[in-house]
């Protein structure tokens, strides 16, 4: 008689312990539950771009802003600009809406019918409403685009020894709309209340818009632009342009 020496059973003449087949046996549905466990999701880089800047922006957004430029993807920016593109073509379409609405109920008479017919009463067809929701959406991804090559353009012509690529100031772009398209939004809404102090409270909200759309824009710019001496006049042009194609693609969409 024998035993086996893994496990310590008696065996007869000639036989052979199954202790190691059973062990095997054993292991394998480990291995298998290990193989079949899924890894853990992970952010796309984008999702966390955006995030880390809107989150950011309440927080500390001059180091939120400057992350986000220095570390800028080409798809962050670009989706950010759809989405506030979106958001202002759906506040153009509200108020011209609202506009209709104001105007039907404000026929009272035959007088208003003619000034309606005439055009002296302003009111929008289906196509005018569609056509105006198109425009604007197209108009914000058309100037934000264009203002992000002539950002780069003017700041790679100052910075000789580093250059600065598009998805950096396409990031820039989209940090000037970031809050002046919502606040325009909320502050149409608002001003739909038949009440003269909401229309002076959507001016107020625009005016605080603009005033940190400016102040965000400027410190992308400095991000990139380190000399503190061409800042005043990169800023100038880059704000200069931005203006400039806002008139001319506003008369060409008109």
């Amino acid at each position: 008689m024998s035993f086996c020496p893994k496990c310590g059973r008696q065996l007869s003449d000639g036989e052979v312990c199954n202790c190691q087949a059973q062990n095997t046996q054993q292991v394998q549905p480990d291995a298998q539950t290990q193989s079949t466990q899924q890894a853990p999701k992970q952010t796309l880089p984008m999702v966390k771009e955006l995030t880390d800047l809107l989150s950011g922006i309440f927080k500390k957004p001059a180091d939120a802003v400057k992350k986000y430029v220095s570390d800028a993807s080409m798809e962050a920016p670009a989706i950010l600009i759809l989405v506030l593109a979106f958001i202002s073509a759906l506040g153009e379409l509200l108020r011209m809406l609202y506009v209709n609405f104001t105007t039907k109920s404000s026929l009272k008479s035959l007088a208003d019918l003619a000034n309606l017919i005439s055009g002296k009463t302003k009111a929008y067809s289906a196509g005018q409403i569609a056509a105006g929701f198109f425009t604007r959406f197209v108009e914000v991804i058309a100037i934000a685009a264009l203002t992000a090559a002539i950002i780069m353009l003017i700041i790679n012509a100052f910075e000789k020894d580093k250059k600065v690529t598009y998805k950096q100031t396409l990031a820039i772009a989209s940090l000037s709309i970031l809050v002046t398209i919502p606040f325009t939004f909320a502050g149409t809404i608002i001003a739909m209340i038949p009440a003269s102090f909401f229309g002076y409270l959507k001016s107020w909200m625009i005016s605080f818009a603009n005033g940190a759309g400016l102040v965000l824009t400027f410190i992308g710019i400095k991000e990139i632009e380190k000399d503190d001496n061409n800042m005043p006049l990169v800023y100038g042009l880059a704000a200069l342009a931005s203006a400039v194609l806002s008139t001319i693609l506003g008369l060409l969409f008109k």
